[in-house]
């Protein structure tokens, strides 16, 4: 890991219905750059319901990630009106995007780097 602390910046994005994780696990067995995925649909909790401080909350209608995974057909089904075509579509451009970050990792540095990001899909 490099020695540098790191910042992270994120945008607040408006009606996120739910959030699409790809995780990465290394697989040395294959390879210093290798990784199996795993994609995961997460739901939201409600606004507010983490908050142990609301008098400071300056965005009341906030809402974090849930431990609620959903399979891909669930997802499909409670979050994309049944389709699920738009479920692969977004898997797609999700491993895309995870190819691009993996090879900016190997262009910047020798070490493997763990990265937490987020991505707005426009519906």
């Amino acid at each position: 890991m490099p020695s540098s602390p790191d910042t992270e910046v994120q945008e607040l994005l408006s009606d996120v219905v739910c959030e699409h994780r790809v995780l990465c696990f290394h697989d040395a067995r294959r390879g210093m750059w290798a990784f199996s995925r795993e994609h995961l649909w997460m739901t939201m909790k409600n606004p507010g319901a983490h908050h142990n401080h609301q008098e400071v909350l300056e965005v009341k209608d906030f809402r974090l990630t849930s431990a609620t995974v959903l399979s891909r057909d669930q997802a499909a089904a409670q979050i994309f009106q049944g389709n699920l075509d738009v479920v692969k579509l977004i898997e797609r451009k999700a491993e895309a995007l995870v190819d691009r970050w993996l090879a900016w990792f190997r262009s910047e540095t020798t070490d493997l780097a763990a990265w937490d990001g987020s991505v707005s899909v426009d519906m």
